[in-house]
């Protein structure tokens, strides 16, 4: 299926542990391929499969880079469920096109981060992402609807904020949600995140006939 690394390939990229120049923390202990290479750098891969596995220890989540030809992962995965966009300022994906059009969004900014969350067994069950600009890093996250409920955007989220706070540069670190979206403010307060303000029609959401609603900003400092 094309939200699951290919039988075999996935062990070879977990022993193949990648480090990016010390700039996630969870990637710290990537040790040598069995050809002697390292990578040392990287911004994004170009497919889903090509990316190493970022492991996640003992948690029910892995994260993975988000490719630029990842299209088809995220519209089978969760982009093509309206039940999935409510609060979201995207439309749902109609096509291919349309995702594609998300990620290329996402990969704007060199700096900028996203990640497919999978669970254990492989599937992609939704996205964790950050958009960065100057000293500042906006959080945001998709799960699937099938999976909600299972602590899955909680520990992605805490593995993305892990990452960005080991970055000199981030200095801020916030998020938006709607006022009724109370799914979404507790996986930030779980994470630290305190409620700094309300933003007088912030957002609009398509699915929501376009119209533009109040939401809460949360911020976490770096310590």
């Amino acid at each position: 299926m094309a939200d699951r690394v290919s039988p075999g390939h996935g062990d070879e990229l977990r022993r193949g542990a990648f480090e990016l120049a010390n700039r996630f923390p969870f990637e710290t202990n990537a040790r040598r391929q069995p050809a002697g290479k390292v990578v040392a750098t990287l911004t994004f891969f170009d497919t889903f499969a090509d990316a190493p596995m970022t492991s996640m220890g003992e948690a029910r989540i892995e994260l993975q880079p988000v490719g630029l030809a990842d299209a088809a992962i995220i519209f089978d995965a969760w982009g093509r469920r309206p039940e999935n966009f409510t609060h979201l300022t995207a439309r749902v994906f109609a096509e291919l096109a349309e995702a594609r059009a998300y990620i290329a969004g996402l990969l704007q900014s060199p700096d900028s981060l996203a990640f497919h969350i999978l669970e254990r067994s492989g599937s992609v069950v939704g996205i964790v992402k950050a958009a960065v600009v100057g000293h500042r890093a906006q959080v945001g996250y998709v799960v699937d609807q099938a999976f909600w409920g299972r602590g899955f955007a909680t520990e992605a989220v805490r593995q993305l904020v892990a990452s960005l706070e080991a970055m000199p540069s981030i200095s801020r670190i916030w998020a938006t949600c709607a006022l009724d979206n109370l799914a979404s403010a507790r996986v930030l307060e779980k994470n630290g995140f305190t409620r700094e303000a309300t933003l007088k029609r912030w957002a609009a959401y398509p699915a929501l006939g376009g119209l533009a609603f109040d939401n809460y900003s949360y911020v976490r400092s770096k310590p």
